[in-house]
């Protein structure tokens, strides 16, 4: 997926790109996730977007890895973030001016290769 950010005056491509979740904790306040993607050609770094549905009152945890330009390069390579998800979540819901403070949430789902 293609999309345009703001930076300092110009406007510059941000590639998100698919990634393999290889593992997931959450301690209640420390999300960390470890995962793999393609690539290999270009920097890379990791996302975190947060969306609610209002309908089952849960936040939707979603981790990407972005490169700043296509990376057509073929190896596998590591991955990993670590958020403080609790403040994020806080921070998320004041902005968008959702009320309570307890939420469900719905961390990254773990892919498994069976072989």
């Amino acid at each position: 997926m293609l999309y345009w950010i703001f930076w300092f005056g110009a406007l510059l491509p941000w590639i998100e790109l698919n990634i393999e979740v290889r593992s997931v904790s959450f301690d209640g306040k420390m999300l960390d996730v470890s995962y793999s993607t393609g690539g290999g050609c270009s920097d890379h770094s990791s996302d975190v977007e947060l969306a609610y549905d209002k309908t089952t009152m849960t936040v939707n945890v979603k981790v990407a890895d972005v490169a700043d330009k296509p990376d057509f390069c073929e190896a596998l390579i590591p991955g990993s973030v670590k958020v403080d998800l609790k403040a994020l979540v806080a921070k998320f819901a004041k902005d968008h001016g959702i009320a309570g403070n307890t939420f469900m949430i719905q961390l990254p789902q773990v892919m498994v290769t069976t072989f």
